[in-house]
């Protein structure tokens, strides 16, 4: 029930940094404005850079328009080069370029919109449904609906899947569905349905599920697919007191339309999702988030047996202080990281975290969102060290005893870092002193055993992800 990459587990360290396509908006430091030198291409590269020496390994760009592709395929190329994978998601629910309630008013088969969309006021640019009229949400909900029900809304999704899937990136000339850079595609990112009104909400998108994973895998038999849900459990599932708002006598999240082991539970869908905002989701359960992940590992353990992955999560500041930052928001991140790593230890479905977000932004580098973590901020140090003892213990695990791993080790001798084939570490990973260590369950933290060692030369000579933080001083072999 784990990711597999050169027959070793593959344990996710991400982020989401769903702007980063802007910075090629921002061709030149007098149109960034406040952006600095960086700009465009060396902005993206910045970004990934930065990521591959802190040891992540996982960037999810989140929702782009035509306008950004190009900028789209730079993300991906550059992230190749740096040995980091890609996590796309189609269509986002919360924005409405691009997003679910535009997908619905572009199609001709739907009767046109007689109320203008609603201005975006939450934050980062999406709508807050929370300050509509009753009216208003009910006729927002209605048409929301269309977009998993309507001939023609779907024909444009699916000729969106399409045009995705067939691109030809213009920095590495590869096509998309064919590029190992990419490792997922979420079909729609926190998909939203009213059980209020529409009852059959749930089935609805079900059913919609169903299909389009079908049809991007009928074009696509490379990458995973997965919904990008944020884990809700349905109104017929008992889990539903586990749900937000739950144990405040709310049942919104029940009627949001979906439901984590009805929708996750089908064949076409390769590994499910859960996203975790307390905040936002106004809980008061001071033990929410870890009952949250302990149920999502208990349900694709035991029910779904597949892996799960902590697509999103985030913590507000009450202050844009750095006091507010490592009183709260550290302390978050260290919650999540713990239970995160006691899950890894243990051999349990999750299968990794991306935390939102990177705290990126092309126009004026001194507002990064409610939500945006810089490298400079002592929550970085929380990231880098939970991706650091993630890369060691994933790099000292045994391969899988059914298929041939290479076992390639960094050495260093007169300065030059190089990386060389030495299976006889690979031997002693396997090994039961080895693997006693690793199941240390006292230890509090994800233990290591050994030299880590890498599936091929080339990653084993990546800067950050590989054996030094500076790469390989040679390509001699």
């Amino acid at each position: 029930m784990q990711f597999l990459h050169k027959c070793r587990p593959f344990y996710i360290a991400g982020f989401n940094v769903d702007n980063l396509a802007e910075a090629m908006l921002a061709w030149s430091p007098s149109r960034a404005g406040a952006a600095g030198t960086a700009v465009g291409a060396a902005a993206i590269v910045n970004v990934l850079n930065q990521a591959a020496a802190a040891g992540l390994n996982t960037v999810s760009p989140g929702a782009y328009d035509e306008n950004a592709f190009q900028a789209l395929d730079l993300v991906i190329a550059e992230a190749e080069k740096k040995g980091l994978r890609v996590i796309l998601s189609l269509v986002d629910n919360w924005k409405y370029e691009g997003g679910v309630d535009e997908f619905v008013d572009w199609a001709k088969t739907v009767p046109a919109r007689d109320k203008k969309y609603p201005v975006a006021t939450g934050g980062d640019g999406d709508v807050n449904d929370m300050e509509w009229s009753e009216d208003r949400k009910q006729y927002e909900a209605l048409r929301k609906v269309l977009f998993f029900t309507d001939a023609g809304v779907k024909t444009l999704y699916r000729n969106h899947i399409r045009a995705i899937l067939e691109r030809v990136n213009t920095v590495s000339g590869k096509v998309y569905r064919e590029d190992p850079t990419i490792m997922a595609f979420d079909l729609l990112n926190e998909p939203r349905c009213s059980v209020s009104y529409t009852p059959d909400c749930t089935k609805l998108v079900e059913q919609w599920v169903y299909e389009m994973a079908t049809h991007l895998k009928s074009l696509d038999q490379n990458h995973l697919v997965t919904i990008g849900a944020e884990g809700f459990w349905g109104v017929h599932d008992k889990m539903q007191i586990a749900n937000p708002g739950a144990a405040e006598g709310s049942d919104w999240a029940a009627k949001a339309g979906q439901d984590f082991v009805h929708h996750h539970n089908m064949p076409v869908v390769d590994f499910a999702t859960m996203h975790l905002w307390p905040d936002n989701w106004l809980t008061k359960n001071t033990s929410f988030v870890a009952e949250w992940i302990h149920k999502h590992i208990e349900d694709s353990t035991k029910v779904l047996k597949k892996p799960v992955l902590l697509e999103e999560f985030g913590k507000k500041l009450s202050a844009a202080t750095s006091q507010a930052v490592a009183s709260e928001r550290d302390p978050g991140f260290r919650t999540v990281y713990e239970e995160s790593e006691m899950s890894t230890a243990s051999g349990s479905a999750l299968a990794g975290t991306l935390f939102w977000r990177w705290g990126f932004n092309a126009w004026d580098v001194t507002n990064v969102g409610e939500y945006g973590v810089t490298p400079e901020a002592s929550t970085f140090r929380v990231v880098r060290g939970h991706a650091q003892r993630l890369k060691a213990f994933r790099n000292t695990a045994p391969a899988l005893a059914t298929c041939t791993a290479e076992c390639w080790v960094g050495t260093s001798a007169l300065g030059i870092n190089r990386c060389e084939q030495q299976p006889g570490v690979c031997l002693e990973h396997a090994s039961a002193a080895s693997l006693a260590v690793r199941r240390d369950a006292q230890a509090g933290r994800l233990q290591s055993a050994g030299v880590e060692a890498f599936g091929s030369h080339a990653e084993c000579c990546l800067p950050g992800l590989g054996a030094f933080a500076e790469g390989c001083a040679t390509t001699v072999v």
